[in-house]
């Protein structure tokens, strides 16, 4: 797209375009990680990364929504990445009340909301969050409820 183009569409400049690209961002973000399962609140969470991560993999707009979302001179309430850690803050406190959380699962939670932004802003391999969930379940979970969880989407994670 020419600049002129780019003008025309947006005459309001850049920050007409950034907001935009986040206001779809963050659309696409909550509708990843409505189609969670229905089951324990550990599992919404497993879910809703596998959905993020076909997100973030599959739409550009996820990946610029991200990037845009973690400006610091741009950063507002509502971003896709707000949407990702308030989701894991009400899945993680919802796994408390169930009693299926260790005494050390509050140490999980800035590693499981940095799980999407390593391969968008850091430029690391994406790496399947099954893998992240084989290392972080046994921290996060009791000994009791880890085999009533797994690691891989108990629904379609897929973009849709």
């Amino acid at each position: 797209m020419s600049k002129g183009a780019l003008y025309f569409h947006f005459p309001e400049g850049k920050r007409t375009l950034a907001d935009a690209v986040e206001a779809l961002a963050l659309d696409e973000v909550r509708g990843a990680l409505r189609r969670t399962g229905a089951g324990s609140a550990v599992q919404r969470l497993i879910d809703g990364s596998h959905a993020l991560a076909a997100a973030v993999e599959g739409e550009v707009v996820v990946r610029a929504g991200f990037v845009l979302g973690c400006d610091r001179a741009r950063r507002g309430p509502a971003t896709a990445y707000a949407a990702w850690r308030d989701f894991v803050r009400h899945a993680l406190d919802a796994a408390r009340v169930e009693g299926v959380t260790t005494a050390g699962a509050a140490a999980a939670e800035p590693v499981i909301t940095a799980m999407p932004l390593l391969g968008v802003l850091a430029d690391v391999p994406a790496v399947e969050p099954a893998t992240w969930w084989r290392l972080i379940l046994p921290q996060l979970v009791t000994a009791a409820a880890l085999p009533t969880v797994t690691p891989t989407p108990s629904v379609d994670a897929a973009p849709g």
